[in-house]
């Protein structure tokens, strides 16, 4: 007995690892968060908050994605020895919360920027096939997300295409900039046929994924 408890005095990162699975399974992510960096378990936290993020843009909470972004972002300044693949994860998790944040503040521009970068919803008709062909290769923990992101996305850019429409014709804009308007809401409108068709095909892949 007496040796196993000097071995635990010696290394008791075995034991806080135990307590922050403990933790986790309360609820507490953040505590548990904490935890497994103490117990040099980078991995195990990355894993967790993963998987919060994942869930919590799917419920749409805001308080609570703002908490986990920030604690992701501290994560990230400060663990050692996380694996590259959860490690990756996690951080495109973390932009699509930011995403997220900008359609909800009605950002578009900044929004599809971020989406244009992390190309992982098309902007024209025939990007579709594609994306969906690489679909296997997106992490689980985002894949769960893509269907709202195809959502707030759409959202965000048609409000901005509607908030343009009124802005013009309240200045009684001329020919021309009713042209490139109308232009504009073809494009928008091309862009949400290309975002639907993604969410079905997604839903379908990821119900398939699960089935197998």
């Amino acid at each position: 007995m007496s040796n196993l408890f000097l071995k635990y005095l010696d290394d008791p990162s075995e034991v806080i690892n135990r307590v922050a699975s403990d933790t986790e399974l309360t609820g507490e992510w953040d505590q548990a968060v904490s935890l497994y960096l103490l117990a040099s378990k980078s991995t195990n936290a990355a894993k967790l908050l993963s998987s919060e993020i994942s869930e919590t843009l799917r419920a749409d909470n805001k308080e609570k994605i703002g908490e986990l972004v920030t604690v992701a972002e501290q994560f990230k300044r400060v663990q050692k020895g996380c694996q590259a693949a959860e490690y990756a994860t996690l951080s495109l998790l973390v932009d699509l919360a930011v995403l997220f944040d900008h359609c909800r503040n009605d950002n578009a521009d900044i929004a599809y920027g971020i989406s244009s970068h992390l190309r992982l919803i098309p902007t024209e008709p025939d990007q579709v096939t594609v994306i969906v062909n690489e679909f296997h290769m997106v992490p689980q923990k985002v894949r769960e997300v893509l269907p709202d992101m195809c959502l707030h996305l759409m959202k965000c850019l048609v409000d901005h295409c509607i908030r343009q429409s009124t802005s013009l014709a309240n200045r009684g804009a001329n020919a021309a900039n009713t042209s490139m308007f109308s232009s504009s809401n073809r494009y928008v409108k091309q862009v949400g046929c290309s975002f639907c068709s993604l969410k079905r095909s997604l839903e379908i892949r990821f119900i398939l994924t699960i089935s197998t």
